[in-house]
């Protein structure tokens, strides 16, 4: 497949592509191959799972690639390397340094939320029988979706020390009142860590996103004047007017301003928009839309708000029509 032109060989890289890491020298301005990770890039392939309202998603990633490390792969790659010519001719000559300390960048394993603050933490291991001294510097920076970067926020040098084979941590705290006004209407969030062990000029880096959750929407659907979990005759009927409530709170230290909200149903309700000029801290807002659903139908309810300060803020709602 990778002798075709054009898409098999650009899907083939989305999936396989591996990421190497470089120190410049501003003297001479050549590169140094620091690292290779194999791994970073497709991890995880997924898509809508089969059937109309399954909306669970499903793991694809063997019918793109296999097993990362497998024989198959190995395999594979070495064909692609032949025929595609994919490796950087630079990357032929130069030989990844022996690693005497690793470090990696330990996130949050529970969803953060927007507006909260929440630590990390820098692990140092250090595999020689010599102490090593170890001098850091971490920068946070506000990203797009594509990793472009928006606006920097944090920056913290340290220094630590380490025995002979000893793991040490360094701890990171992260503020909201430092990241939220570089955020905008974006939810991600990243660090890159370099490191420099002194005594056998080692270096390091490492990179981490974090991806922030918006609050929630809160659903709900009235028939008749009651909702449906009070509502003892079943679902929605055809050409029966439905209520959809939205509700939403503003959790954060601040006012919302110019505020767009919209929802919309496939096969229910059409595209729906409200706008607010102001929602105020600790405020809630409530929006009910009416329609009169003409099929019979399982379907989902979609809202979502934003303003120049948030994103990310989404919701669904499961919803069966009956004739």
């Amino acid at each position: 497949m990778l002798s075709y032109q054009f898409d098999a060989p650009f899907v083939f890289a989305e999936v396989n592509s591996d990421v190497h890491k470089y120190k410049l020298n501003p003297q001479t301005g050549k590169t140094e191959l620091l690292s290779v990770d194999t791994t970073y890039v497709g991890r995880k392939v997924v898509t809508k799972s089969i059937g109309g309202n399954n909306y669970e998603p499903m793991d694809i990633t063997e019918t793109y690639k296999y097993p990362e490390g497998s024989d198959k792969d190995k395999e594979t790659m070495k064909k692609a390397e032949r025929t595609n010519k994919l490796r950087m001719q630079d990357d032929d000559e130069q030989e990844i340094p022996q690693a005497n300390v690793e470090m990696t960048l330990e996130t949050p394993v529970e969803p953060v939320m927007i507006g909260h603050d929440f630590q990390m933490a820098v692990v140092f291991r250090n595999l020689s029988e010599d102490t090593r001294t170890i001098h850091g510097f971490l920068v946070g920076s506000t990203v797009y979706y594509t990793n472009i970067q928006r606006a920097q926020f944090k920056q913290e040098s340290f220094d630590i020390t380490l025995n002979p084979m000893e793991t040490s941590r360094v701890e990171v705290v992260v503020l909201a009142q430092k990241y939220m006004p570089q955020l905008g209407c974006l939810s991600n969030l990243r660090f890159v860590v370099t490191a420099k062990s002194m005594e056998n000029n080692q270096d390091m880096t490492a990179m981490q996103i974090v991806n922030l959750e918006g609050p929630e929407l809160l659903f709900s659907i009235v028939v008749n004047g009651l909702s449906l979990f009070e509502q003892m005759s079943g679902p929605a009927q055809v050409n029966q007017e439905v209520f959809v409530k939205v509700e939403f709170t503003n959790p954060f230290p601040f006012s919302l301003r110019d505020v767009r909200m919209a929802m919309q149903g496939p096969n229910f309700m059409s595209y729906r928009e409200k706008l607010y000029s102001e929602i105020a801290t600790g405020a809630s807002i409530s929006w009910m839309e009416s329609c009169v659903p003409t099929r019979s139908v399982k379907t989902m309810i979609y809202a979502v708000l934003d303003c120049s300060v948030l994103g990310n803020v989404q919701g669904n709602w499961a919803i069966c029509i009956q004739a």
